[in-house]
C-alpha cells in the first residue's frame, strides 16, 4: 500500500450536532467523495485541532470513532491513515 503525505485538508460538517461529530462526518464525506483513498495520511490530531481551532480532545474523538468503525488505522509513531476497507464501511456504517 503506497501512502500520500498528508492527503486531507480538515474541515468540519456544520450540520453536525457536536464539532467531533462534524469532524467525522467531514472525514467519512471526504472518503464517500473520493477526496480521500486508502492508504492516505491523515495530518496529526494536534494538527487538526489548530487548523480548526477546536480542543485537542475533540479531535481525538473523531479519530477514536473513525477507528472504531474501521475508516482509519493508526499507529503510534507512524501516524494515522485510511485504512483498507474504509470506501466498504462508509458506504455500509455499522448499525447502533
Amino acid at each position: 500500500m503506497q501512502h500520500r503525505r498528508y492527503g486531507w485538508t480538515p474541515w468540519l460538517a456544520t450540520a453536525s450536532s457536536s464539532k467531533h461529530q462534524g469532524i467525522f462526518d467531514a472525514l467519512v464525506a471526504d472518503i464517500a467523495n473520493g477526496r480521500l483513498g486508502p492508504g492516505d495520511r491523515l495530518p496529526s490530531q494536534r494538527s487538526v485541532a489548530r487548523v480548526l481551532g477546536v480542543d485537542l480532545t475533540t479531535v481525538t474523538k473523531a479519530y477514536n470513532r473513525a477507528r472504531a468503525e474501521g475508516i482509519v488505522e493508526a499507529t503510534i509513531g507512524r501516524g494515522s491513515f485510511v485504512s483498507a476497507g474504509a470506501a466498504s464501511a462508509v458506504r455500509h456504517p455499522p448499525e447502533g
